[in-house]
């Protein structure tokens, strides 16, 4: 975190849900896991902002010195931010940039023999038009142990791919920022 902090200089940081894995409750080991790591955080970052995930039950008790949003998300400037396996809050359609965790983006790469799952962040358009609402970014998973779903293996089943996101305006990032094309273009 600190070589993050140190390459951005960012004074804030925003934790897009599923800090903890076990639903419901959390083992002992869990929750003080979960309490050091936001320890460290609040000794690099100035403010950390914590929306709830689905796995995310007892946070508010887990974290009590910490404000931690609820699923629906919330708005800073002109983002707004939320877990999205819920429906968000619905004075996000007035940001211009939705960001959003859940669904653990990865792409699947083969040539030949050569299978490689990459993580990726997407940048698509909405295919609503409401509020502001002119981008949507969906990040990776931030720990390898949560496991990633393929994006162009499958398109996911979730309510922003069916009902918000312009799947032909879907960009698709590696964590360098090299932009791989299109998720339709890349399906395999």
């Amino acid at each position: 975190m600190k070589e993050a902090k140190n390459e951005t200089r960012a004074k804030r940081i925003v934790v897009a849900g599923d800090v903890k894995h076990k639903v419901p409750a959390a083992s002992a080991r869990e929750i003080e896991y979960v309490k050091k790591f936001f320890e460290n955080l609040s000794k690099i970052f100035d403010e950390i902002f914590v929306c709830k995930g689905n796995h995310d039950d007892m946070l508010e008790e887990i974290l009590p010195n910490f404000k931690v949003y609820g699923a629906r998300g919330f708005k800073l400037k002109n983002y707004g931010f939320f877990h999205g396996h819920a429906w968000p809050f619905s004075k996000l359609w007035n940001c211009k940039t939705w960001i959003i965790g859940h669904l653990q983006a990865a792409i699947e790469i083969r040539k030949g023999n050569f299978k490689k799952i990459e993580k990726v962040v997407v940048k698509a358009k909405p295919k609503v038009k409401k509020g502001k609402l002119k981008e949507i970014i969906i990040l990776p998973a931030f720990s390898d142990l949560a496991g990633s779903l393929l994006l162009n293996k499958k398109f996911p089943s979730s309510f922003l791919f069916e009902k918000v996101i312009d799947i032909t305006n879907t960009q698709i990032f590696l964590l360098d920022g090299r932009c791989l094309g299109k998720l339709v273009e890349l399906s395999i």
